[in-house]
């Protein structure tokens, strides 16, 4: 598998709804997102899929030398990437132990200042129902390690990950985590998410978060 590269994110959400369920009876489903700049691919899913789409925030935190430890969500959890071996998690928190600790309070209040009072994801809108996950570029772990050790604090059904692009090296990850996936390139070498679409328009931010929650709110528990 080679790099690839995209018109815009509409049509790498269009490819991976032919991949994962295009002919295919959809059943209970559910979409997340784990960035805003990925809600078009999302949408995508999730409009063919006729199912919720939610919001996952997480901020990542990066330690002195720019290693990637982990990331905390918007529910002020706090998980080591899968990169990092249990060894490996417990030197750097040693070693960073502060750090970490004022970088979490600072992402997570950052995260509560950006949602509000606004509700971007459901869990009674996820449990029982297969978790489509996606991201627009795979490019570390962070995140989709971040909602899987959340998910595992209530009952869901399969994951299928969509990471139109992803790093060549987490492949295996993907491959240990998922029951079905969609990569349509890998990356050896990342230029950053952008270098591959033609057209990078992403939905702002605070719009992003604003839509979200006003459309999942539409939905019956």
């Amino acid at each position: 598998m080679s790099v690839i590269y995209f018109k815009n994110r509409v049509e790498a959400g269009q490819q991976a709804v032919r991949a994962l369920i295009q002919g295919q009876q959809t059943g209970k489903s559910a979409v997340i997102s784990l960035t805003t700049d990925a809600l078009l691919v999302a949408f995508q899913l999730a409009e063919a899929l006729h199912c919720p789409l939610h919001l996952y925030l997480s901020q990542e935190v990066v330690v002195p030398g720019g290693l990637k430890v982990g990331a905390i969500n918007q529910e002020g959890s706090f998980n080591y990437g899968s990169e990092l071996g249990a060894g490996f998690s417990d030197y750097y928190y040693q070693e960073f132990r502060g750090y970490i600790e004022d970088s979490t309070r600072q992402n997570f209040s950052k995260l509560n200042h950006e949602l509000g009072s606004k509700e971007v994801l459901r869990k009674d809108l996820l449990r029982g129902r297969d978790i489509y996950i996606v991201i627009d570029c795979l490019e570390a772990t962070s995140a989709l390690d971040s909602f899987l050790a959340f998910a595992k604090t209530f009952v869901i059904g399969n994951i299928i990950l969509c990471a139109p692009l992803a790093m060549a090296q987490d492949m295996s990850r993907i491959q240990q985590v998922s029951d079905k996936y969609f990569v349509a390139g890998t990356i050896d070498f990342f230029y950053g998410v952008d270098h591959y679409f033609e057209d990078n328009t992403v939905i702002p931010r605070d719009k992003a978060i604003d839509v979200v929650s006003k459309t999942l709110a539409l939905w019956p528990a």
